[in-house]
């Protein structure tokens, strides 16, 4: 069995809370299609029908975030194609649950009887099993083979006077409300039936809701609204540019969720439905893009995971003192290759770095002073991890390799095990240095140093800033005698470094995240400029990962020629940043042709090859944060959006 499709689906989010269905809204048992309560799919069919007569879907309404809608048509007589019923099918999740409703409206000259039936499965599925087609590898007896785990027995039922209920965890249960629905249960299967009676031209509205509680969750729903609405911006919803705002902050309305360690602070969860939980670097990230509108996503997020900053070694979690986490989960994940995530994992090298980022950004974009002292502690603590644990090889770059022997090979925001490459397509071994971490690194040490010279509240606080400083140059000069590499088409920026400083000498996007840090000379920045305009990075909807022209490079590799329009967006925050205006447009405008292609939704990836429209990569995330908050720099590169003060 495989990992299901996602880019064919419906789906509405209200984090940690999830459904998917087919584009024609039915939820049938297979693949992804249920309703998700945080970790766990509670329901894994939702289907309506109106029996005797033929059902047909004719539209679906992509709204982003918590809400979408369906049309059908019920043809009534053969005779007759206009003797019609149209059901406008609404649905909607929410923290507490699901809902659908249904609006029969009588398109016929007489009166019209007709049965409209909701069947409902309950479910217990982990959500991690059906990420693995349908295995668990955690579930079978040491040594075992893992097995299918897609037939489950039906789930326990209680017929209570207010409806049917049942439980997936002790302390977790979903009930329905069903309205005025005639209820039957009969193996495991629901359904509510509704007898209606329609005179010419009138209408009826009937639903009902999926109800749920769960008293243990790490994830919870945000207590305070998403900051950021589209109204806010003056763009026409019907042009391209209207269309893909509007459709990305309804989608990060609904991924805005808490954790149970800080449930008054909120965060961008990563994306839906794989990673719908706190992820260190995308959520950073996706509430960077953001600064420039609203520091609130910033500082909720720097709080968010502050609350898990490290405070310990731990090799088994990748934990070290003053480090910010790279996943929060319920339970450990075990995937089918063998990787294993416990719940709290730090497995992460640029976290920490982007997290002190984006402490000075919202510092600079005008967060309340009083916030960001507040946060100084932390702030200290993840300066001594870049001091002290950052560079385990003493060679003066940030670098990462996994302890554990059992969690991520690499650590940067391309953490598949194959993603780190030579140009002759050999694997790289750790300890690794990225080409866009030491950027980070760069970029967070002048970071501190600036918010500690401003905000330091003691003098050695104050005095530590000379000392970031001299760290910076220090690694500017590094970086430049060792990251620089050649090939037929000119110098550009190596992916990084190898465990021996051999460097890994494929051209990928990631160079250009360098752009605007400071890292770089002018001339520097222009040369980096020149390489990723070139036909094998840029497919013309978004800059691949890696050139086109790498033994291993395949459009629709998840790390290996894809296009990221997150990593795209970074670059062109960057070329804004350096002053390359029009280079920014041009990659901007890219990635807008490809939004629009996509129904004004950006996946978290996707293919980009020449003479094809931009091609679904079917596992991806959609929504996905920091793709949809790429629409704020995307938007920016266009003129759509201001830039600057």
């Amino acid at each position: 069995m495989h990992q299901p499709f996602v880019h064919d689906l419906s789906v509405v989010v209200r984090a940690p809370n999830q459904a998917w269905s087919g584009l024609d809204g039915q939820m049938q048992p297979a693949g992804l299609h249920g309703v998700y309560v945080g970790d766990t799919r509670v329901a894994r069919v939702v289907r309506i029908s109106t029996p005797g007569h033929e059902l047909a879907c004719v539209s679906h309404v992509c709204q982003g975030g918590a809400e979408t809608s369906f049309r059908y048509l019920v043809r009534l007589d053969e005779r007759d194609r206009e003797a019609v019923v149209v059901i406008d099918r609404h649905r909607r999740v929410e923290a507490g649950g699901f809902v659908e409703s249904y609006e029969v409206v009588s398109g016929v000259d007489h009166d019209v009887t007709l049965d409209l039936v909701v069947e409902i499965v309950p479910d217990d599925t982990p959500l991690i099993v059906i990420r693995n087609g349908g295995i668990d590898p955690a579930a079978p007896e040491a040594g075992a083979a893992p097995q299918p785990g897609g037939e489950r027995a039906p789930v326990a039922l209680e017929c209570g006077s207010m409806g049917p209920s049942w439980q997936w965890r002790e302390a977790t249960r979903a009930s329905l409300s069903v309205g005025d629905a005639r209820v039957s249960v009969d193996d495991g299967t629901v359904r509510l039936t509704w007898h209606l009676t329609l005179a010419p031209g009138t209408r009826r509205r009937v639903g009902w809701a999926l109800d749920t509680a769960d008293h243990d969750a790490t994830l919870l729903p945000a207590r305070q609204p998403f900051p950021l609405r589209a109204d806010r911006f003056d763009l026409d919803p019907r042009t391209p540019a209207g269309r893909l705002l509007t459709v990305a902050l309804a989608d990060l309305d609904g991924l805005w969720m808490s954790t149970a360690a800080r449930p008054d602070a909120a965060f961008l969860a990563a994306g839906a439905p794989w990673y719908l939980t706190l992820f260190g670097r995308d959520s950073l990230v996706a509430a960077g893009f953001l600064v420039p509108f609203t520091t609130v996503p910033a500082l909720e997020t720097l709080r968010s995971l502050a609350a898990l900053q490290g405070t310990t070694r731990d090799d088994a979690t990748g934990e070290r003192p003053g480090k910010i986490p790279h996943e929060v989960r319920r339970e450990t994940q075990v995937l089918t290759d063998g990787t294993t995530l416990p719940p709290v994992y730090y497995g992460t090298i640029d976290a920490t770095l982007l997290w002190v980022r984006l402490l000075h950004a919202a510092w600079r974009h005008g967060a309340p002073e009083a916030e960001v002292v507040a946060l100084l502690d932390h702030l200290v603590a993840a300066l001594d991890w870049l001091r002290d644990d950052a560079d385990p090889t003493g060679t003066g770059f940030v670098r990462y390799v996994d302890e554990s022997g059992h969690a991520l090979v690499n650590q940067g925001w391309k953490d598949s095990r194959d993603s780190a490459r030579f140009a002759d397509g050999r694997l790289a071994h750790d300890p690794i240095a990225l080409v866009e971490v030491q950027a980070y690194a760069y970029a967070a040490a002048r970071a501190g140093a600036d918010l500690l010279r401003a905000l330091g509240r003691t003098g050695a606080e104050r005095a530590r800033a000379d000392e970031l400083e001299s760290y910076a140059a220090g690694l500017a000069e590094r970086f430049r005698a060792a990251f620089w590499v050649r090939d037929a088409r000119g110098p550009f920026l190596a992916q990084g470094l190898d465990g021996d400083d051999a460097p890994l000498d494929s051209a990928t996007a990631t160079m250009g995240h360098v752009l605007g840090t400071g890292l770089l000379t002018r001339d520097e920045e222009g040369l980096v400029v020149d390489r990723l305009l070139q036909p094998d990075l840029a497919s013309g909807f978004g800059l691949r990962t890696l050139s086109s022209e790498h033994p291993a490079y395949r459009p629709l590799a998840y790390h290996l020629g894809s296009v990221w329009p997150h990593d795209t967006a970074l670059v062109v925050s960057g070329l804004m940043a350096a002053g390359f205006a029009a280079e920014a447009a041009e990659v901007a405008a890219g990635l807008l042709a490809a939004a629009d292609a996509f129904g004004s939704r950006l996946p978290e990836l996707y293919g980009g090859d020449p003479g094809f429209a931009p091609q679904p990569y079917p596992f991806s995330c959609l929504p996905q944060a920091w793709a949809a908050a790429s629409a704020v720099p995307i938007l920016q590169a266009l003129g759509e959006l201001p830039y600057g003060d």
